[in-house]
């Protein structure tokens, strides 16, 4: 099918955002780039399992009617997953123990000479956010923890508003300056500061041979994970998944291309799987595995940066208040607003009529676009 080209304004009225959209046809668009489907793993714990996209018809609120007799619906019925579910994936728990335990995020390099990363086809959720002239990964695990992750990098006062609402996760970095540290020491976040002599060696912390640095600090996940508390809690659900019987808003949509200051990412869907596909430039972006990065759901959440006040260099982004997002999950694409009322809450997606966006179950990426300075086709 030939492709074509879908601009779409973002109509708001609370907050004027000047961030520039195209969107390319199902047909595909953009930069033609290397596909390797994900490594299989069981369904309980893949990322490749998804809800079922059989159509339920939605119906709005209309004042009640007296009751008449009617045919048997043949509609198919809406139905709530059969068990407990990983709060961060919306897929079902397949290990207890590791359901009740916290969350660890991990601050992951994302130049060229980081990849291949190890660990981030782990991860439930990974935010990409902007840093100094680049963007580096905030990757979220919960339902998995894989053997070593890495390469590790320093944190960034943005960081702290999205710890927040991940219930005092184990918070894995390698330093910053003096203010960075202190917003960190003082976050609800158990500090796993490759800096401090203790928690290098508790936490598995080793330079790779093989690597230059900074682009070399690993750690080894289990080790993270025997840090946690013995009051440790997991986390709370930072976005809403779409129950089996209920079809993804939108409309067809089968790549998305994000350009962030340079930074250019590629998500291709691949029905097979029902997976979006992730490339680095024009190459698949690949764990040390040899898989390709894949996620269930891509949410961009079109945001301000501010200058961090630990450094006027570095940026922070907003990530409460309100803006334009656009989803792209279950082969569809769809436009809308997210909200966020404080730092110890997840993120409400609405769609241009105020309907809930729900995500297909499985993991996602979060683009912390910024507003006017980024092109999302």
């Amino acid at each position: 099918m030939a492709s074509r080209s879908l601009r779409r304004p973002v109509r708001r009225a609370t907050l004027s955002l000047g961030v520039g959209l195209i969107v390319a046809a199902c047909g595909g668009g953009g930069t033609a780039v290397e596909t390797v489907p994900p490594t299989p793993v069981p369904q309980t714990a893949s990322p490749t399992t998804v809800a079922s996209t059989t159509a339920a018809p939605t119906t709005s609120a209309t004042t009640p009617e007296p009751v008449v007799e009617t045919a048997p619906s043949t509609e198919p019925p809406v139905t709530e997953p059969s068990g407990p579910v990983f709060p961060l994936t919306g897929l079902p728990i397949d290990d207890d123990t590791r359901a009740r335990q916290p969350a660890i995020v991990v601050k992951i390099d994302n130049v060229s000479a980081a990849r291949p990363q190890s660990g981030l086809g782990s991860a439930d959720i990974v935010f990409e956010e902007i840093v100094e002239g680049a963007t580096r990964l905030f990757a979220v695990f919960h339902s998995r923890v894989p053997e070593t992750i890495g390469p590790i990098r320093s944190g960034r006062t943005q960081d702290v508003d999205i710890a927040t609402a991940l219930n005092r996760p184990l918070f894995v970095w390698s330093g910053g300056n003096r203010t960075v540290a202190n917003a960190i020491a003082a976050a609800p976040v158990v500090n796993v500061n490759a800096q401090f002599i203790n928690m290098y060696n508790a936490a598995g912390f080793y330079r790779a041979s093989g690597r230059k640095a900074p682009h070399n600090l690993y750690a080894k996940g289990a080790d993270i994970a025997g840090l946690a508390p013995f009051d440790s809690l997991p986390p709370e659900a930072l976005f809403d998944y779409r129950p089996d019987g209920i079809e993804p808003l939108g409309i067809p949509q089968s790549t998305l291309r994000v350009d962030m200051l340079g930074s250019v990412a590629t998500w291709t869907w691949e029905p097979t799987f029902g997976m979006y596909l992730r490339a680095a430039g024009s190459r698949a972006h690949k764990d040390a595995d040899g898989a390709q990065i894949a996620a269930a759901n891509v949410v961009v959440l079109v945001t301000k940066y501010r200058a961090s006040p630990a450094d006027r260099r570095s940026p922070e982004a907003q990530t409460v208040g309100e803006g334009p997002a656009i989803v792209v999950t279950g082969g569809n694409v769809v436009f809308g607003r997210w909200l966020r009322l404080s730092a110890d809450s997840g993120w409400t997606l609405v769609d241009d009529q105020g309907e809930p966006i729900l995500l297909t179950p499985g993991p996602t990426w979060v683009e912390l676009a910024e507003d006017g300075d980024t092109t999302i086709e």
